[in-house]
């Protein structure tokens, strides 16, 4: 994100605009302002107390630095992470969710590439977050402002990661995201790829796999979708009970033949594109 310029002389982080929109009654939802900014130096929030997202992330010398801006028709006011009230809720597993839009530009390191130019990143979160705590809503925004700043979700690993969340009872938001700072590998994530774009020139490849049956062919150079495409190859095995077993060979009697039970499969492969 080109950003707003340095936080100061000294500390030339870029300044990144988040902004609580309209479908917001502020101040009345005061969690909601609070879990955004609490203790950061934007108007209204330095004086809250509390876990905030913007103040979990400034607290790490990421490449941009954070800070709510209310008013974006001011000078340097335009907003970079918006946050909305999503009326029109359709997502009844997630607790939130940052789309980010654009268009594709010519890139300038790869030869007849494009780059997707990111230019409006709104993070959604459902109605029913109004009444979530203070510490759940500054958790959940942590996580999805990692999105605005180029990170993706953490499924396996990394217990530590802002990026990797385990909702607790269920699919219930209301609690379940306990993290209350970002960690260290966030903020290396961050800035491998902040600000050195020329740094980012290895060929994208896929992870080479043995397939052993089958056929078909796979394209050596993949279209690159954006957002990207995830395929999900399993190895099948079926399962079979046998109530008596040969103590010659191991196999089932002619009289009690194997009964299928059912199909385990196992995540062999994840290839995006």
């Amino acid at each position: 994100m080109d950003g707003h310029g340095a936080a100061s002389q000294t500390d030339q982080r870029r300044l990144i605009n988040v902004r609580l929109d309209e479908t917001w009654t502020l101040p009345t939802a005061t969690n909601v302002w609070n879990a955004t900014c609490a203790g950061s130096e934007g108007t209204g929030c330095t004086d809250a107390t509390g876990p905030s997202a913007i103040k979990m992330w400034n607290a790490l010398s990421t490449f941009y630095k954070l800070q709510l801006v209310q008013d974006n028709t001011q000078t340097n006011g335009a907003t970079d992470i918006q946050i909305t009230r999503d009326t029109t809720w359709t997502l009844p597993n997630a607790c939130a969710k940052t789309v980010s839009s654009g268009e594709f530009v010519p890139d300038p390191s790869i030869p007849n590439g494009r780059l997707f130019q990111i230019t409006k990143r709104v993070i959604h979160l459902p109605p029913g977050s109004l009444n979530w705590s203070q510490e759940q809503l500054a958790c959940i925004l942590a996580h999805e402002m990692g999105h605005a700043l180029g990170l993706a979700d953490v499924y396996s690993g990394c217990p530590a990661s802002i990026m990797n969340q385990v909702k607790g009872g269920k699919e219930d938001c209301t609690f379940g995201c306990d993290k209350t700072q970002v960690a260290e590998i966030d903020k290396n994530a961050v800035n491998l790829q902040a600000g050195n774009r020329p740094a980012c020139s290895a060929t994208r490849t896929s992870k080479t796999q043995n397939i052993v049956t089958g056929g078909g062919f796979e394209d050596p150079n993949p279209f690159i979708f954006s957002p990207h495409t995830c395929y999900y190859y399993y190895d099948a095995i079926d399962v079979y009970y046998c109530r008596w077993i040969s103590i010659y060979d191991g196999t089932c009697l002619p009289e009690t033949p194997p009964q299928y039970i059912g199909t385990i499969f196992i995540l062999r492969e994840i290839r995006c594109y």
